[in-house]
């Protein structure tokens, strides 16, 4: 059962950000602020783009990820924000996974690791390991990583606004 409410939860998630708007982010970085109110400014987007090779990724444009087999993320905007949509408090962020999209990401600057939560998990989520295939813990983690990749929550309350999920939405849902 929660596999499946995990699966609804992710496509209302690519919806919502496909859709737009002003979501509410709170950094998990230690010694971040932890009542400054920050927001993240999603653009909307008429079109759904999907990925399965890094190469059709272009920049500042939404894509949803087109199968489970890409090791990290469920959506990017490139060239740097990332989106994973998750309602367990444990995600550990796979190392393989950004080094195979290292290239479309910047070289300099903050990279956003948005942990797409529901309002109940939002307060209390916290920053995530980085994991190896096996999902350990990382014991070696590249330079770049540790100090680029910056990660925030992301509310996502499905008490506000109304709910359509398309049939092509729907029909991902069953995958």
């Amino acid at each position: 059962m929660t596999q499946i409410l995990g699966i609804c939860f992710e496509q209302i998630a690519h919806q919502r950000l496909q859709n737009g708007g002003k979501f509410d982010v709170r950094s998990l970085e230690p010694n971040s602020p932890t009542d400054s109110n920050l927001f993240e400014n999603i653009k909307k987007q008429d079109e759904i783009l999907t990925f399965s090779a890094v190469e059709e990724i272009k920049d500042n444009k939404y894509y949803r990820l087109e199968s489970k087999i890409f090791l990290l993320i469920d959506s990017i905007r490139t060239p740097d924000t990332l989106f994973q949509m998750t309602t367990s408090m444990n995600h550990p962020i796979k190392l393989i996974g950004l080094e195979k999209i290292y290239s479309k990401l910047v070289h300099t600057g903050e990279i956003s690791f948005y942990f797409v939560v529901p309002s109940q998990l939002y307060d209390t989520y916290r920053m995530q390991n980085f994991a190896t295939t096996n999902n350990t813990v990382a014991q070696r983690v590249p330079v770049w990583i540790k100090n680029q990749i910056k990660q925030y929550a992301l509310r996502l309350d499905l008490s506000s606004g109304s709910i359509h999920i398309t049939s092509s939405t729907a029909a991902n849902a069953n995958d």
